[in-house]
Order: C-alpha cells, then structure tokens, then sequence
C-alpha cells in the first residue's frame, strides 16, 4: 500500500519539477526577447515547447504499450 503512494508522490513530483523547469525556461526566453535577442528567445521558447510536447507523447505511448499486449515477438528460434 504505501508503495503505491509512493509512485503516486513520484509521479506528481515529476509532473510538478517539469511544469517549474519548463516555465523558467519560457520565462527565460520571454526575457531574452524582450532583450531584443528575437533569435536566441523564440529558439530556446521553441525547443522547451517542442521538448515538453515529445515527453507527454512518449511517455502516453510507454503507458499504453504498457497496458496492452503489444510486445514484441523474442522468439528467436526458427520456423519450418
């Protein structure tokens, strides 16, 4: 039981440090914009977004594999 609530504070204290990192990092590059580096903030606003995007992706895809019977065939001995 209390190996389960402690996924639970893993998994919301992950959630929690990618949403504070992730807001630095645009608020970083709204300052940098602001700064008149146009190319350097939209870069760096554009690599976190897309960055953050991947992770939900992936990670969603790892849960769903996880949770259907999608594993690959390791049988590796041969057929006739």
């Amino acid at each position: 039981m209390w190996l389960d609530r402690q996924e639970a504070y893993l998994a919301w204290a992950g959630i929690v440090s990618a949403f504070l990192l992730s807001l630095a990092f645009l608020i970083t590059s709204g300052w940098l914009i602001s700064q008149n580096h146009e190319i350097s903030g939209t870069i760096l606003g554009t690599v976190d977004l897309v960055a953050l995007a991947t992770i939900f992706i992936t990670r969603q895809r790892a849960e769903t594999a996880k949770y259907t019977d999608t594993a690959p065939d390791t049988d590796t001995t041969e057929r006739t």
